[in-house]
């Protein structure tokens, strides 16, 4: 059988996934099916067709599409090559040595991971001891990482290709047909590309010295009404606070009108230096639920942002997914490295905020935080 390779994003408990990556372990949630992960390992191993697959999940109320990365976990086979996107802008290249297995046979005595809590198998589950919680990982693959002396390098080491192809959205997929394009990320020397470099020089200045931390929230806020004028918004609105109409707890505060193509985004800002959590997400849940029960315009599509200058917790991160996996809504997640790129895409003189100020941007005139 044809070696194949596969992309396959840490999408759950990065505080430990990516310890047990280190270690070799190359994990995914479904921890529900732990219970008896036979079952479900024997509806994936050696089937070419998933209908067996898709007959025990619904029978165990599983439908969402997202049930599917279980099942590319479990065509992943010995020999094959994974490509994993690291949450901080570098990507590792593992050697499959052993197929998926149930977390429970996960060889790893009790250890403290980098953000200091503790970790031990108890039964069929992994369990952060620190908070006495169950992790919802259940699954891991045997890895060994094929970058010599390094678990991870730079996405600007890959070509334009191979970093589009690192931005899709799902868990995982097979990525076969870019089979060269990752044996040459595996060797490269060097950047491919001195745009890739600059922006990654430019998103880490950003960051480790907290040049965000430079503006007042309402600044941040005009940084966002301005990017939407760059890239070509008709009306630009930063929102009012007190809208009596809106339900209590929900919020946007920049809402950007697209005439032309009949599309509307309103974005909730957070000014953090540090993790985000869920407040800001149930904030712009809340709003775009609203939004969607007063059409202004039945045929205008409206999109959710969330925005942060810093991080999004893991919480922040699973929530959304899920919300999106079930249809529920789909928010699209801007942390602080993301905001920085798409600021120099649309022209880095946006930053200027006194020329900013003079553009055609509405503001709100009552309740400025």
């Amino acid at each position: 059988m044809a070696k194949k390779y596969w992309l396959h994003r840490i999408s759950h408990h990065g505080e430990v996934s990516y310890d047990l990556l280190k270690k070799g372990y190359l994990t995914i949630g479904w921890s529900s099916f732990s219970e008896q992960p036979e079952e479900i390992i024997d509806t994936i191993k050696e089937k070419e067709s998933d209908l067996d697959f898709r007959n025990y999940t619904e029978r165990k109320g599983v439908t969402t599409r997202s049930r599917f990365s279980l099942w590319n976990f479990g065509k992943m086979k010995k020999g094959d090559t994974v490509l994993v996107p690291m949450y901080d802008g570098k990507f590792g290249v593992y050697r499959i040595l052993e197929e998926m297995q149930s977390i429970s046979n996960l060889k790893v005595n009790k250890f403290k991971a980098s953000n200091k809590e503790e970790f031990e198998m108890i039964g069929s589950y992994l369990v952060n001891t620190t908070i006495h919680e169950d992790v919802d990982l259940g699954f891991f693959i045997k890895v060994e990482s094929i970058l010599k002396g390094e678990d991870s390098k730079p996405r600007s080491y890959a070509d334009s290709k191979l970093i589009s192809r690192m931005k899709i959205r799902q868990t995982n997929a097979e990525i076969s047909d870019l089979a060269n394009e990752v044996e040459s990320a595996i060797v490269a020397k060097e950047p491919h590309d001195v745009y890739a470099i600059f922006t990654e020089e430019l998103k880490n200045k950003f960051i480790e010295d907290n040049i965000f931390g430079e503006y007042t929230p309402n600044q941040i806020e005009m940084l966002v009404a301005e990017y939407f004028k760059k890239i070509g918004a008709d009306d630009v609105k930063i929102l009012a606070r007190n809208d009596p109409d809106k339900p209590e707890g929900s919020d946007a505060d920049v809402e950007a009108k697209f005439t032309d193509l009949k599309t509307c985004y309103y974005v909730q800002v957070k000014h953090h230096n540090g993790q985000t959590g869920m407040e800001g997400l149930n904030q712009i849940k809340d709003y775009i639920d609203y939004i969607n029960s007063n059409p202004y315009d039945e045929d205008e599509v409206d999109i959710a942002w969330l925005l942060t200058t810093g991080v999004f917790a893991d919480s922040v991160k699973q929530k959304e997914k899920e919300y999106r996996d079930s249809g529920e809504a789909n928010i699209r997640l801007v942390d602080g490295r993301e905001f920085v790129e798409m600021i120099f895409n649309a022209g880095i003189d946006l930053l200027d905020l006194e020329k900013s100020t003079k553009q055609s941007v509405s503001f709100r005139t009552s309740n400025i935080k």
